[in-house]
């Protein structure tokens, strides 16, 4: 069983999609056979898919049909391989080339965490920093190590929502008790574009 497992949902994103992969590979002090990254296209319409190929075979490619929807992309991702910790990348966001060292250092040192989450930035989609901002005070979907087995215990995402399945899941994750370790360190980068209405500037 493979350790980490990145899942990168990806619908008409070609301006971004490469760098969200080439982040989650490039990962430093992680041995490359420990580490899978599948990439979900939810049927996209543009150069998508062309730019994901380019990485095969170091990434695993799965293509909807059909447009399903980011919740269920997710969980066709979350349920094609079974790693012990599970990272959600949205296809225009990158990650620090530590994330998974650093975050995986916490999960293993702390039993009790059922997942741990990081501060992250705000950039613009050239890379400029805008802030930093903290987890604890504005959380997102991403930026969150999962381990599998909580998954197994809330359940995967809601497949019957079109937004805000990330709040769906956090209230499941809460009823159950979960902990949620946290991390103060800012190892997303949360792109701002133009082409998502759903990042505002704030």
């Amino acid at each position: 069983m493979k350790k980490f497992l990145i899942v990168i949902t990806c619908y008409n994103r070609e301006k971004f999609i490469s760098k969200a992969i080439r982040s989650s590979l490039n990962q430093i002090n992680i041995d490359r056979n420990s580490l899978e990254v599948v990439v979900v296209d939810d049927a996209s319409t543009d150069g998508s898919v062309k730019l994901i190929k380019e990485f095969l075979p170091f990434v695993k490619l799965i293509q909807n049909k059909k447009n399903i929807g980011i919740s269920q992309s997710r969980n066709r991702g979350i349920v094609s391989t079974k790693s012990e910790y599970i990272l959600m990348l949205d296809s225009d966001d990158y990650i620090s080339s530590n994330f998974l060292e650093v975050m995986g250092c916490f999960l293993d040192s702390n039993n009790y965490w059922d997942a741990a989450a990081c501060d992250y930035v705000k950039v613009k989609d050239n890379s400029d920093i805008i802030k930093r901002v903290s987890f604890k005070k504005c959380p997102i979907a991403c930026g969150i190590l999962f381990r599998r087995k909580t998954f197994l215990t809330v359940g995967l995402y809601n497949k019957n929502l079109k937004i805000n399945e990330e709040k769906d899941l956090r209230r499941r994750f809460l009823k159950k008790k979960l902990i949620m370790g946290y991390v103060e360190l800012p190892l997303y980068r949360y792109v701002i574009h133009s082409d998502n209405i759903t990042k505002k500037i704030k």
